[in-house]
């Protein structure tokens, strides 16, 4: 074997590795993408399980405590009526309400939500907000939040045709005869 022949051996050699290395860093690739796939389903569920948990603590705070459960029917049905120190305890409570749903459209646009759970919040959120009292609390409070939750949840009010049943048509948002009287 000359020296011309071991150089072309040693450059077909040399190719060969190169695509089998290339091959290799391909798969390694892949492999990283399914991972980061499977952690950001992971991350997904983790931050949709805990936003769920943490909505359903606000509700059992209210029925756990009757007096600001009717502070808070009596809100949702005239915001105005209310004194001031019932006005703190209802605008307490709707607010992380609110919160709830301004991290869920946060955490969508980032695409750590999807589309039915987003669904889900606008609609929880705009039984709240779309109730006479919330309407009231809504145009009062509304520049305390970020313009991208102002303008979404404006946009929906606006549109009577997508908006849900007030949330109190629910029978817990629904105060007793006797507690009425």
């Amino acid at each position: 074997m000359n020296i011309e022949a071991i150089g072309i051996f040693a450059e077909v050699i040399g190719a060969a590795a190169v695509v089998l290395s290339v091959i290799y860093l391909a798969s390694q690739i892949r492999q990283g993408y399914t991972q980061l796939d499977q952690n950001n389903a992971i991350a997904k569920a983790n931050a949709q399980t805990d936003l769920h948990f943490r909505y359903q603590e606000l509700i059992r705070v209210m029925l756990d405590k009757p007096g600001l459960r009717e502070i808070v029917i009596r809100g949702l049905n005239g915001y105005d009526l209310l004194n001031n120190e019932h006005k703190a305890h209802f605008i307490a409570y709707i607010t992380p309400l609110v919160v709830h749903f301004d991290i869920v459209l946060r955490l969508h646009e980032s695409k750590l939500v999807d589309n039915d759970f987003l669904e889900e919040f606008r609609l929880m959120t705009l039984g709240f907000v779309s109730t006479h009292g919330g309407r009231q609390w809504w145009a009062e409070n509304k520049y305390f939040w970020i313009k991208t939750v102002r303008e979404y949840l404006d946009a929906e009010l606006a549109n009577t045709t997508t908006l849900p049943n007030p949330i109190t048509k629910m029978a817990m948002y629904q105060l007793d005869e006797q507690a009425s009287t």
